[in-house]
């Protein structure tokens, strides 16, 4: 699901005719004075900016999600100690951990 939103933000960041960087430039440019076309340029570079951060947010996510995983799925299985029966005149019978004791 994570994988598929980063995709998809990614995607739409790549659909721009722009990036975000040549965006900053138009701003910093003295001739780019009309105030509608200045405050597009600067939203278009925020959403690039929004969407840049989401997707790495969403890898910043997986990366500890995956990291948790060991711990809270994967455990290793409980080995049940099974204690030898001592019986009169019988040795010890094989238990659990598959050795005679």
């Amino acid at each position: 699901m994570l994988a598929t939103l980063r995709d998809t933000l990614t995607s739409l960041a790549a659909s721009y005719p722009t990036r975000a960087a040549d965006d900053e430039l138009l701003l910093g440019m003295a001739s780019l004075t009309h105030p509608r076309l200045r405050s597009a340029v600067h939203v278009r570079m925020r959403e690039q900016q929004l969407m840049h951060n989401a997707a790495t947010l969403i890898d910043a996510l997986e990366v500890r999600h995956l990291r948790r995983l060991p711990s809270r799925f994967c455990r290793a299985p409980v080995r049940r100690v099974v204690a030898p029966r001592l019986t009169a005149g019988f040795a010890p019978s094989v238990h659990a951990t598959g050795e005679a004791g």
